[in-house]
């Protein structure tokens, strides 16, 4: 990662840490990077130490599979005593043959934030594995049968994202995994400023809204858009 962008994913992690303070809300949105400074900007959390060099920092594991989803980054130290891990990459690991498969996603770089890359990637029952595509991109969707086949291809079962549909502009959102709520089916949100909370079900394809949402948006899959319901 360049040095500049560093600093800038600092400061981004500061201001998420000060987010998650009683009384403030978290907002799905990117850092405006052009607002961002390097110094001078008092954030109430001053860097202590980075470990700075790239290393295994988390593990998820699918032992149905024989599978692992491994994390590797950075750690950010904070003179409070917390601290941030940066992920730069994901591999997928064959535990039975030890051989690991660097995940690449399609836009990597809007990944290097602190909330970029997530846990909990294995449904509930392990039969599915979910992973970002980029935070414009949405998410992408593997059978956990075929994952050692469809990873090194970047060839998904399904892929999901929200954005707005082409004759309001076509813009595309600012995506967050929330979680899986069921074996089949995940939950996570979309927006530009306040992320708009969805619902995607593997097995039919269906997206679901959990407010009130004009007919402005549209869901784009593996097939193609695809109705939002409500």
């Amino acid at each position: 990662m360049k040095s500049e962008y560093k600093w800038l994913v600092i400061l981004a992690a500061a201001m998420f840490a000060l987010c998650a303070l009683p009384g403030c809300s978290k907002k799905s949105a990117p850092v405006d990077s052009s607002h961002a400074k390097r110094s001078g900007e008092d954030t109430g959390f001053t860097l202590e130490s980075v470990d700075d060099h790239i290393h295994l920092l988390q593990t998820e594991e699918n032992t149905k599979y024989g599978l692992a989803v491994l994390y590797y980054g950075e750690v950010y130290h904070w003179e409070n005593g917390t601290h941030t891990n940066l992920i730069e990459y994901l591999t997928i690991k064959d535990l039975q043959h030890g051989t690991e498969i660097r995940y690449s996603p399609i836009d990597p770089s809007s990944l290097d934030d602190p909330h970029g890359y997530f846990s909990g990637v294995w449904s509930p029952d392990k039969e599915l594995l979910a992973l970002p595509l980029g935070r414009w991109e949405g998410f992408g969707i593997m059978r956990s049968s075929e994952v050692t086949k469809r990873i090194a291809k970047g060839r998904f079962n399904d892929t999901i994202r929200v954005k707005v549909k082409d004759e309001f502009g076509g813009t595309c959102l600012w995506h967050e995994f929330s979680g899986w709520k069921s074996p089949t089916s995940f939950d996570f949100t979309a927006g530009l400023d306040t992320g708009i909370p969805f619902s995607y079900s593997v097995p039919d394809h269906r997206l679901t809204v959990r407010e009130k949402l004009n007919d402005n948006f549209v869901g784009v899959n593996s097939k193609g858009k695809i109705p939002i319901a409500h």
